[in-house]
C-alpha cells in the first residue's frame, strides 16, 4: 500500500524586481519589461524606470508621475505573480514621496476584485485595506512598505518602517495574485512623484508530497491480487 501525505507548503519567492537594476530591467518605460502591462488612463503616460534622483544609492527605481491635477486618472502599471496558495503572503517595497497631494492607490490584480489599499491625499496615511486606515507616511526619505496577508484567518497588516495597523475587517481575498500600482493626480496641493524600488512578494508554495511505502500493507495488496 502506499500511503501519501498531504503536500506542504513553505515560503518562496513569488516575486523580485532585484531593485530594477540592469540586466533585467532597462531605464525607460516601465510596461513591457519582466511581465509588467500598463494600467493607465488614456493620455497620463506610463511609469518608467530611471536612476535614483534622490542621491541616497537605490540606482535604479520607478518613477510614477500622472500629469495634472485631474482627479479620476492615473499612471499605473501591473505586475503577476500568482495566485498564492493558502496561508501567509507578504509584499512588500521601498517608496520616497515628496508629497501626498497626489493618491496613490495599489491592488493585488489589474482587475481591482480583490485586496485593495491607498496612500490618500487627505490624510497622508496608508490603509491596511480599502480605507481602514492606518499609518502615516514621512516625506523626503526612503520607507520600506510591508503588507502582510493571512488568507486563512482572513487578516491582512501594512507596516511601515516598524509602525504597523491590522485592519479590523476581514480580508474577502483568497489569494494574492501580483501587485498593481496607481497614482493618480488630485487638486490637493502637490503632485510630486511617487518613486517605487524594491517590490517583493512572497508566499506559500507547495512541496513535494511525501510517499511511504508500508511494507506490511503492500505485501497484502499483493496476496490480494495472486
Amino acid at each position: 500500500m502506499v500511503l501519501a501525505f498531504p503536500a506542504l507548503a513553505s515560503a518562496a519567492v513569488l516575486y523580485d524586481s532585484q531593485g530594477f537594476e540592469s540586466p533585467l530591467y532597462n531605464l525607460g518605460l516601465l510596461p513591457g519589461q519582466d511581465l509588467w502591462v500598463s494600467d493607465s488612463t488614456a493620455g497620463m503616460g506610463d511609469p518608467v524606470v530611471i536612476n535614483d534622483p534622490t542621491g541616497s544609492g537605490m540606482g535604479q527605481v520607478v518613477e510614477i508621475d500622472p500629469p495634472g491635477t485631474e482627479a479620476g486618472q492615473w499612471q499605473g502599471a501591473y505586475r503577476p505573480a500568482g495566485p498564492s496558495l493558502p496561508g501567509v503572503t507578504t509584499i512588500e517595497w521601498d517608496q520616497y514621496r515628496v508629497d501626498t497631494g497626489d493618491n496613490f492607490w495599489y491592488a493585488d490584480h489589474i482587475a481591482w476584485d480583490g485586496w485593495w489599499a491607498i496612500q490618500w491625499d487627505q490624510n497622508g496615511q496608508a490603509s491596511a485595506q480599502t480605507w481602514d486606515f492606518g499609518v502615516a507616511i514621512v516625506l523626503n526619505k526612503w520607507q520600506h512598505v510591508t503588507y502582510t496577508f493571512d488568507t486563512i484567518n482572513q487578516t491582512v497588516t501594512v507596516d511601515i518602517d516598524g509602525t504597523s495597523f491590522t485592519s479590523p475587517n476581514a480580508m474577502t481575498d483568497p489569494d494574492v495574485d501580483g501587485i498593481d500600482l496607481e497614482v493618480e493626480p488630485t487638486p490637493t496641493a502637490g503632485d510630486g512623484p511617487v518613486l517605487v524600488d524594491n517590490v517583493r512578494i512572497t508566499g506559500p508554495i507547495p512541496e513535494p508530497s511525501v510517499f511511504l511505502l508500508a511494507g506490511l500493507g503492500l505485501l497484502a495488496l499483493l496476496r490480494r491480487k495472486k
